[in-house]
């Protein structure tokens, strides 16, 4: 913002002009153009002032084509080439709001964290079940809302209440953090064949069998 004074005539009270710039920040920020396809900065949209952002959906380029063809009395189509994947527009979409706002996967982490946080995390276990699914090489075949259904609020094991909005502390995961057990190894990560338990419990039975545990319980009972 700048102040500049100014006199019309001699001898008359200056007047105070205002003069407002708009930040170059948000002419940075970036937008999908629903008739190209194209990721571009917001200067190369049209003003429109009901539109969310003060923008048309479409970019200059493609409101300039379209009036031309209006005028020619010719139908208009872009040629905006093979539609996007899913994993495409989701990164496309993650670039967008990350260039709008770098913070605001951090906010929308604490806002569910805060409201759900039993859903945030069947979320992350989801993802880390896959992964890890692909370096053991099993089958892998559950989802978050499937996590978010046979989740507890106490381990099954110990009776613990399972910390879901703490999930780690100073030294890692804490032993009433909730994590996904596969109770036969082998089969992965399939439908009847996981348990919510708590990390502590996790730890202890690994990739032991039941007779290895009691095994294991019977030499500690002896010492």
């Amino acid at each position: 913002m700048a102040i500049l004074s100014t006199a019309s005539r001699q001898g008359a009270q200056p007047r105070t002009i205002v003069a407002l710039s708009v930040p170059t920040c948000y002419y940075s920020r970036m937008k999908l153009c629903t008739g190209c396809k194209t990721e571009k900065s917001l200067d190369e949209f049209f003003r429109r002032r009901l539109g969310k952002d003060g923008r048309k959906a479409e970019c200059k380029l493609c409101c300039r084509k379209r009036r031309q063809a209006f005028a020619a009395g010719e139908p208009f189509t872009i040629k905006a080439g093979p539609p996007l994947t899913s994993c495409e527009k989701s990164r496309q979409y993650r670039a967008r709001r990350t260039a709008n706002d770098p913070l605001w996967y951090v906010k929308r982490s604490q806002k569910y964290r805060e409201t759900d946080p039993k859903r945030m995390w069947a979320w992350h276990a989801a993802a880390r079940t896959r992964r890890r699914a692909i370096k053991y090489g099993v089958p892998s075949g559950i989802s978050s809302d499937f996590l978010y259904s046979i989740a507890g609020d106490t381990c099954p094991v110990f009776g613990m209440p399972l910390a879901y909005s703490t999930m780690s502390g100073p030294m890692g995961a804490r032993p009433d953090s909730p994590s996904v057990d596969r109770i036969r190894p082998e089969l992965g990560y399939v439908p009847g064949n996981v348990a919510v338990i708590s990390v502590k419990a996790n730890f202890i039975k690994g990739n032991a069998t039941a007779a290895e545990i009691r095994l294991v319980a019977e030499w500690l009972d002896k010492q």
